[in-house]
């Protein structure tokens, strides 16, 4: 023990002056010569190749090649395609409290992305009980009444080409089999116009593609109020 601290003490005072590993072993030397076994290199069954690149001009091997490579440059004169969101953009840096609402409602959408909207179980689901209560009384609203009976897709994303390419992800949408219910999902606020003009992009697209009326709500889990967006 005690020659082990002394050599971590000569390490440790010489170790400001190491450029490299050879110093560091030549700073302990004195330190470990009972455990060192000098070696004969000439002596030993060991090959020698190693030494052949002393010998080696290895530059005869390498082609003088002074051929100038041509490169044609290739002008892309195809239409740029812009991909446009029907989702709100975030452009602001968020305060402590909009930070606290945003993980909030990821929260709640997370449950609801894995929750079985026709056997709901919120015993099981780990979270508040604030949390809990907020669900339960959205899967209490009039319009998931007859739930059972339809198909349920979400987080459905959708992208389609028209003079733009767009791009929408749909948290809810309840398929019967005369009419469909998009249902978006808000923390609070359900009245900006963005919000509204987001999902009657949802309607239309959805209509186009199903032959079927389409109904949008907007719901707000913390006011568990929800709106009705018409064209």
């Amino acid at each position: 023990k005690d020659q082990m601290t002394n050599l971590e003490e000569g390490i440790v005072s010489s170790r400001n002056n190491y450029r490299s590993f050879k110093d560091l072993i030549n700073s302990i030397t004195n330190k470990v010569n009972d455990y060192v076994t000098d070696i004969n290199l000439d002596k030993i069954d060991m090959s020698k190749d190693y030494l052949k690149i002393k010998a080696t001009n290895y530059q005869q091997y390498l082609h003088n090649n002074c051929e100038i490579i041509k490169v044609d440059e290739l002008v892309n004169d195809k239409k740029q395609m812009q991909d446009k969101k029907f989702s709100k953009s975030l452009t602001k840096i968020l305060s402590k409290e909009e930070n606290k609402n945003l993980e909030l409602g990821l929260k709640i959408h997370s449950i609801l992305e894995v929750l079985d909207f026709k056997n709901p179980n919120m015993i099981d689901v780990t979270t508040s009980d604030f949390i809990k209560q907020k669900i339960n009384s959205f899967l209490n609203i009039d319009i998931l009444k007859n739930v059972n009976e339809a198909k349920i897709y979400k987080e459905y994303e959708f992208i389609y080409e028209e003079d733009e390419i767009y791009h929408g992800i749909i948290d809810l949408m309840i398929v019967y089999d005369d009419y469909i219910d998009i249902i978006d999902y808000k923390l609070k606020d359900i009245t900006d116009s963005n919000y509204q003009k987001q999902l009657l992009g949802y309607k239309q697209y959805i209509e186009n593609k199903t032959k079927k009326e389409v109904n949008v709500y907007l719901y707000s889990f913390l006011d568990e109020k929800i709106l009705k967006v018409n064209s």
